[in-house]
């Protein structure tokens, strides 16, 4: 695969709630690129991203997936996070390397639980961020009213760039283009044409607000549109995409996944307006300084994620945080200061995997077979003091006491319980000495019982799920009986 610098990388974050559309728009932006012939479906099992068993099972994702597309000289990684809440783990793990949030929204439901935690967590890293809005060709779904929602939970910087064309179509108008676009089946590319007169009015007025909504963001471009009174649509793209750089507008685009109307469009915008990888925030380190994102400085990887894969061993997904790396590479754990050699560099696409040479600063990939690193280490040469700050996973909400079925498998559950806690630290294990009771921490009752499904998979133990006992160091024991008869006194120093 080609290698590509850290102006021609994309890596934005599908965040949205459970069945918002986030994988079937996956999908798409695979089959639009050219990187898949076919478009698999969630309900079949058949998408690159859902593929473990449980995901399938569930028709819902339950892990992040890694992707990426090649669209017109760029790459874009592409991390397809869950929506369930439980979850959400996964997601601040993702945006937490990713240049640009894609919050993906369902038209015919709104904005929804998930959105607003992934929300919050994008809000956190300070990430870039749009809103697509997806279904809109279902019945019964209001596009005004849904940005009205996501104006009202999160701010009137959310500015509309699509417009849909009527119900039922397969057009939409881009009003940064002003432009009909129409997407016939089959193809994966639009064909674009002059706005039907019906809705020119309220293009026109959308284009307008477009135009001040990025002019008030930009001296140099308020003063052209005072002395000009428009904005050229050159003019415009810089001045969105230096306003999502600082978080002061967030574009509005329409999709319907799984009929790929909209997605190259989509796809276009990533390109040419998204923040690129070298323009991602710097790198925060433990103790309150930043690294800069430099593909000629010393290289440093941040795990931020890993998974074990059958018949594969254990990805480390990592991100460069700076520098450039190849194969063979010998770099320290700058926690447990073990030395790892790096093998083959993957850029992963689901279940599928492909070899490349190097990785420069600000790509996504995955190792395989580390000795000693795991999820929130730093892999750095030896010598340097650099320590990318860990990700602070949210803490435990539900918890229940575990153990195993079998007597017997007490050591197979403790190692099974390890592994995953090293893979997700939003399971946490507490173990009670006191009562002899090991009791596992999640975010509710599907991550426990996801965590049960890999438990009985992965490692052959099955475990039951039990109220956790509580341990009273302070206890009555016994009943008293006590009199005592109050006299009222109302001289001197008495009661």
């Amino acid at each position: 695969m080609k290698v590509y610098d850290a102006q021609h990388i994309r890596n934005i974050a599908l965040v949205g709630h459970q069945g918002a559309g986030k994988t079937s728009l996956a999908e798409a932006m695979l089959f639009g690129s050219g990187a898949i012939t076919r478009m698999g479906t969630v309900e079949t099992g058949t998408t690159v991203s859902d593929y473990h068993p449980s995901e399938q099972e569930r028709q819902m994702s339950v892990f992040t997936s890694m992707l990426h597309a090649e669209w017109e000289g760029h790459k874009i990684n592409i991390l397809d996070t869950p929506g369930y809440p439980d979850f959400v783990g996964e997601v601040v793990a993702s945006l937490r390397v990713a240049d640009t949030a894609l919050f993906v929204i369902n038209a015919g439901e709104g904005v929804e639980v998930g959105t607003e935690l992934g929300w919050k967590a994008g809000e956190d890293f300070n990430i870039p961020a749009m809103f697509v809005v997806n279904h809109l060709d279902k019945p019964g779904t209001d596009f005004s009213d849904v940005v009205a929602q996501i104006q009202d939970r999160f701010g009137r910087n959310a500015t509309i760039v699509q417009l849909p064309v009527g119900s039922g179509k397969r057009a939409i108008i881009d009003v940064l283009v002003m432009k009909q676009l129409s997407f016939p089946e089959g193809s994966t590319k639009p064909t674009v044409s002059e706005i039907d007169p019906e809705f020119m009015d309220r293009a026109e007025e959308l284009h307008n607000e477009l135009i001040e909504n990025i002019a008030e963001n930009d001296e140099s471009l308020m003063e052209m549109y005072f002395e000009k009174g428009s904005l050229s649509e050159e003019e415009m793209r810089q001045g969105l995409h230096e306003a999502m750089l600082k978080r002061q507008l967030y574009p509005i685009f329409l999709t319907s996944a799984t009929e790929n109307i909209g997605v190259a469009r989509l796809m276009s915008f990533i390109d040419n307006v998204c923040p690129s990888a070298a323009e991602a925030p710097p790198v925060p380190l433990v103790g309150g300084d930043t690294l800069q994102s430099d593909p000629n400085a010393d290289p440093v990887l941040f795990i931020y994620r890993t998974m074990s894969e059958h018949h594969v061993g254990d990805y480390s997904f990592f991100k460069v945080s700076t520098g450039t790396i190849e194969s063979g590479l010998d770099l320290r754990n700058a926690q447990t200061d073990a030395s790892e050699r790096l093998g083959q560099i993957f850029s992963i696409s689901g279940r599928n995997r492909e070899t490349v040479d190097k990785m420069v600063a600000g790509d996504l990939g995955a190792l395989v077979k580390l000795k000693n690193s795991h999820t929130n280490n730093t892999l750095r040469l030896k010598g340097s003091k650099v320590i990318v700050k860990p990700i602070d996973f949210p803490a435990p909400r539900y918890k229940s006491a575990v153990r195993a079925t079998r007597e017997g498998d007490e050591d197979k559950l403790g190692h099974g319980l390890h592994q995953l806690a090293e893979e997700d630290p939003a399971l946490v294990i507490i173990h009670d000495a006191h009562l002899n009771q090991l009791v596992l921490g999640g975010q509710g009752e599907m991550h426990l019982e996801i965590a049960r499904y890999r438990l009985k998979n992965r490692f052959g133990v099955e475990v039951e799920y039990v109220r956790p006992k509580l341990a009273y160091l302070e206890t009555i024991q016994g009943t008293a009986k006590s009199k005592y008869r109050h006299k009222k006194q109302t001289g001197g120093a008495g009661q």
